[in-house]
């Protein structure tokens, strides 16, 4: 697939809080992800401009809905070439202006950029090393009213394999992130693992992996600031594996021993066995089945607790008819616990939801350079906290020009 993972985040980073990363993750045909259709021959450089509009009859996600319409207009580079011998560097930058009809307090300007610079020394050692920063409109299915409040996220990454014999792989990886949302907060992590691949791309292994962060309470549930110094250290062993055959299938599977463990709230510790199974299937050269299954625990700025054990299931089927015409669809449900909340506290009950979503999509490019994506999504949450639950359906529309 010619869409990397870091280039399919940024490019959704400033819009998916808002709905938009519906016709965002569009598979268009000339990606390259359907058989039946080369990839687009672009060159290492490409600039885009885009222009979106959604009307969503829930805007801020509350039991009874406001219709609100939201404006996007977006620009957009990348740059993604070999510079020297066997070094790669890959570069972008995304930035949109968001205008809301009725809640012009949230008119904001997002931004993400990237720069990933891929090395190898010899055959043996290969590498990444890259940095990320984002500023985006906090999630307003949880802060559910029309205040505009900003993240800004800086993460640094770096990789590094060494294939000690054609079988046996070596790897390593280190990452420092920070963000500010009502205050600055910090992590750190480090991994290591060891992997079995043959000759066709399959592989059996094992990691272990330590990180380490901030873990501060809102104000919202600490207004007296007792645990502003609350960390936190989370450590896993896992085992991963991959599976292909040629084109038409691959199953990825990670099962690892989770322990996350707080400072000041130890009643907020998690441990236990988590999990991410997914599977990418073509049937023909015009269809492709995604299959994910998880159940994992998460940080998330968005929300008002120290992090979110999630169990999900997702389901997405594309068609791609003709190399202009692409349908795809996504089926989805997640459960949600957050311990942080006023229940680690002993004022409420435990907060559970779950949350149910359906996607439609499609996309067409008159030519390559124009893209046109529409979008209907439904969704609902249901929660045992009063006045949590909510339903709604949004529809949009983005044309993009790729330049």
């Amino acid at each position: 697939m010619r869409r990397t993972l870091a280039g399919l985040l940024l490019l959704a980073s400033s819009s998916s809080v808002l709905g938009f990363e519906a016709v965002d993750s569009i598979p268009y045909p000339s990606l390259g992800d359907f058989p039946a259709y080369p990839p687009a021959e672009i060159g290492p450089g490409r600039i885009f401009g885009e222009l979106g509009v959604l009307r969503d009859d829930n805007i801020l996600r509350q039991p009874t809905g406001t219709y609100e319409t939201v404006t996007r207009l977006g620009l957009g580079a990348s740059y993604d070439a070999r510079v020297y011998g066997r070094q790669r560097l890959r570069l972008e930058a995304h930035g949109a202006g968001f205008v809301y009809n009725r809640f012009s307090d949230l008119d904001h300007f997002a931004y993400g950029v990237l720069g990933e610079w891929r090395w190898e020394l010899g055959n043996q050692l290969s590498g990444t090393l890259g940095y990320e920063r984002r500023h985006y409109q906090t999630n307003l299915a949880e802060l559910r009213t029309a205040r505009q409040e900003m993240i800004t996220s800086n993460r640094l990454v770096g990789t590094a394999a060494l294939r000690v014999t054609p079988n046996w792989r070596l790897r390593g990886a280190a990452a420092a992130a920070e963000a500010d949302r009502r205050g600055s907060s910090g992590s750190t992590s480090v991994t290591g693992g060891i992997d079995y691949v043959t000759p066709l791309g399959n592989s059996l292994g094992a990691e272990v992996s330590s990180t380490s962060g901030d873990a501060p309470l809102s104000e919202v549930l600490d207004p007296a600031d007792v645990f502003r110094e609350n960390d936190y250290d989370q450590k896993e062993l896992a085992a991963v594996a991959t599976y292909n055959t040629g084109p038409q299938l691959r199953l990825g599977a990670r099962v690892a021993r989770t322990e996350r463990t707080y400072t000041l709230l130890p009643s907020l510790n998690f441990k236990g066995t988590t999990y991410r199974f997914d599977a990418a299937w073509r049937p023909g050269n015009k269809t492709l089945l995604a299959f994910e299954v998880y159940k994992l625990p998460r940080p998330v700025l968005e929300v008002d607790a120290t992090h979110v054990v999630t169990r999900g299931v997702a389901f997405g089927p594309s068609w791609a008819p003709t190399a202009k015409l692409v349908f795809s669809a996504r089926i989805a449900r997640e459960e949600r616990e957050y311990p942080g909340d006023p229940a680690a506290l002993g004022l409420t009950a435990i907060r559970e939801e779950v949350v149910r979503a359906l996607r439609l999509t499609a996309g067409w490019e008159a030519t390559r350079r124009h893209h046109l994506g529409i979008a209907v999504e439904t969704g609902e949450r249901s929660s045992n906290l009063l006045g949590r639950d909510y339903d709604y359906t949004a529809v949009m529309a983005n044309l993009r020009y790729v330049f």
